[in-house]
């Protein structure tokens, strides 16, 4: 019996049928991979908190119950890191430009009373009619507030105690809260690197520091859902450098590996992100919630999975 083969017009039908199918497929899993659960709201607050000296495997160790439950309702990269050298006033000023050290060039870390040159978060942010917010727990970050940016400012400022505590910054933020629900908020905990230079970092002080600063988060928590915004409110816990030893200035994992959490609304839950996420990637991507866009060539990428839509086209070039 004689083989059968088929034609070339049913080569053809067949060969186009299977484009179709593969286009199809393509088409499909790109739009529900990136699109937006039909139901989540837009995001109108953000709330970027940084732990100063938090390293991620003192989450644990401290038993940070407010920080794990943002971990399983949320997204986290454990494997995060800072600018190096990792210091605190030069990593903050990554985290809010987008840009790492060599192209902000702020390498002191202390209160110089300069302010930061590059666009911020804040300064974009209000550029654009948004509220701000601003709670610092160490003086030197007053270098991030350029002028007629702020609508709030609290914590620590020049010629008094260079720092002020968890609780006396939350006391501050759940009286304000529910009178002006800012768009931006940005805090700063100094206790746990406070903790790590006196007693080292990891010892039962530091580790009581990060205890009792996560219980401050959850008080933020509590007002964010007590005044009806959780459903349309991002929260981003991270941290400006770890510790070892008595500082954080040396070029090791210890130092330089910080934690980034985010948790909100269509926001995946439990999500582990395994590659290296760097501290400058916060700006664009908390501009990316607030549908704002960074300058143009920065350092920073958006996080894109927790990034829920693109941002518009580009504003403006940072400053070289």
């Amino acid at each position: 019996m004689k083989r059968a083969y088929p034609t070339t017009t049913g080569l053809i039908v067949s060969l186009m049928m299977l484009i179709v199918a593969v286009w199809s497929f393509g088409f499909i899993t790109r739009n529900v991979l990136a699109a937006e659960p039909p139901d989540a709201p837009k995001i109108q607050h953000v709330i970027l908190i940084s732990v100063d000296g938090l390293r991620p495997d003192a989450i644990d160790a401290a038993d940070a119950k407010t920080i794990q439950s943002l971990i399983q309702r949320g997204t986290w990269c454990p494997k995060a890191e800072t600018v190096r050298p990792s210091y605190t006033l030069p990593s903050h000023v990554a985290m809010v430009t987008g840009l790492d050290i060599t192209r902000h060039g702020v390498t002191w870390n202390n209160n110089s009373g300069a302010i930061v040159q590059h666009p911020t978060i804040m300064t974009i942010a209000k550029q654009h009619g948004h509220s701000v917010g601003l709670w610092i727990g160490k003086d030197k970050l007053q270098e991030l507030a350029a002028p007629n940016t702020l609508d709030h400012f609290a914590g620590a400022v020049p010629g008094q105690p260079g720092y002020a505590s968890a609780a006396k910054l939350t006391d501050d933020f759940v009286k304000v809260w529910p009178n002006k629900k800012h768009a931006f908020v940005f805090i700063h905990y100094s206790d746990p690197d406070g903790a790590g230079h006196a007693a080292s970092w990891m010892s039962q002080r530091y580790l009581d520091a990060v205890r009792d600063t996560d219980w401050q988060i959850g008080r933020i928590l509590d007002s964010v859902k007590n005044t009806g915004v959780e459903s349309n409110t991002v929260i981003i816990v991270t941290a400006d450098h770890g510790g070892h030893g008595y500082g954080h200035g040396e070029d090791l994992p210890e130092n330089v590996t910080i934690p980034w959490i985010c948790a909100g609304p269509g926001i995946r839950a439990g999500q582990i992100i395994n590659r290296v996420i760097r501290i400058y990637d916060t700006m664009p991507t908390v501009l990316a919630f607030l549908e704002l866009t960074p300058p143009a060539n920065i350092d920073g990428r958006i996080v894109a999975e927790v990034a829920r839509r693109p941002p518009p086209p580009v504003l403006a070039p940072a400053k070289p």
